[in-house]
């Protein structure tokens, strides 16, 4: 990385910050790293990552590892303050170049340019910081330093069950890659290992000015043995061919959409995976 473009992504963090009200922080070397370690970047993402739809366990040194790597890959590690301490992390993302991530570059080599694409490799915010914007600003800073770099898309890869993850990728410009999942194996807090379908989306700066549509209310939960959308607001009714569709193209884990009001579908409260507003392209 040029000295002129260390410049740039220093430039543009520090002012994204200051437009976000964000302390904003680059972790670039090992001594920027341990100093993030020491304000709870490893327990923040041990946490983050113990939270369905995951239920993943890691150690510190595993975590300290993962970010370590990143930075000596060439890639980008940014943290943001939690507002109400700012002693300690409250969010973080981070990228690496797409071809070091070769279990994702071979499978899709045959759709992008994969040297002039990063890999959107790791994101998080604290629970208590959630639903204020936070992830958002992370993932376009994210892509702005990015493309900064040289990196004219951002691949991201997530679970089909992260609801709440889609809807934030969704809202901040990320695009569904139609058709294309990865199974992951997912080491679990059982210490067993599971199987867990992965689905993709493309983020760069034209993307990020696509518009989004919000629901403002979707219930998502299991209804006679399938993963059922009822959609609570009201819509038209020419309306809703279209956005089922959208809906479930973007978010992949989803069998049927129906529309409460004209349904009347009642889900079982423990079956329930996802209740709150939900982002889907315009």
């Amino acid at each position: 990385m040029t000295t002129a473009i260390r410049q740039n992504i220093t430039k543009t963090v520090a002012q994204t910050g200051a437009q976000n009200n964000l302390t904003i922080d680059w972790v670039s070397d090992t001594r920027s790293m341990e100093r993030a370690a020491g304000d709870g970047l490893l327990t923040l993402y041990r946490d983050v990552f113990a939270e369905a739809p995951y239920f993943e366990t890691f150690t510190d040194d595993e975590v300290f590892g993962f970010f370590m790597t990143a930075v000596d890959q060439g890639g980008l590690v940014l943290t943001a303050r939690d507002p109400n301490n700012e002693g300690r992390i409250g969010a973080f993302v981070s990228s690496i170049p797409l071809a070091a991530k070769e279990s994702v570059a071979s499978h899709v080599s045959d759709l992008l340019d994969t040297t002039r694409c990063a890999y959107f490799a790791e994101d998080g915010v604290a629970a208590n910081l959630r639903r204020r914007g936070i992830s958002g600003t992370m993932k376009k800073i994210l892509i702005e330093c990015n493309a900064l770099a040289g990196f004219d898309n951002v691949l991201l890869r997530t679970s089909i069950n992260s609801y709440p993850q889609i809807s934030a990728v969704t809202k901040a410009g990320g695009r569904v890659i139609s058709g294309l999942f990865q199974d992951v194996a997912s080491p679990k807090q059982s210490g067993e290992t599971a199987m867990d379908r992965r689905v993709f989306f493309l983020f760069n700066r034209q993307a990020a000015q696509q518009q989004t549509a919000i629901i403002n209310r979707v219930t998502i939960a299991e209804i006679e043995g399938r993963n059922t959308a009822i959609i609570q607001d009201p819509v038209q009714a020419t309306d809703r061919p279209s956005l089922a569709f959208r809906l479930r193209d973007t978010y992949a884990a989803i069998d049927r959409v129906v529309f409460n009001e004209t349904q009347g579908m009642k889900a079982n409260p423990s079956r329930v995976a996802f209740d709150a507003k939900m982002y889907v392209p315009a």
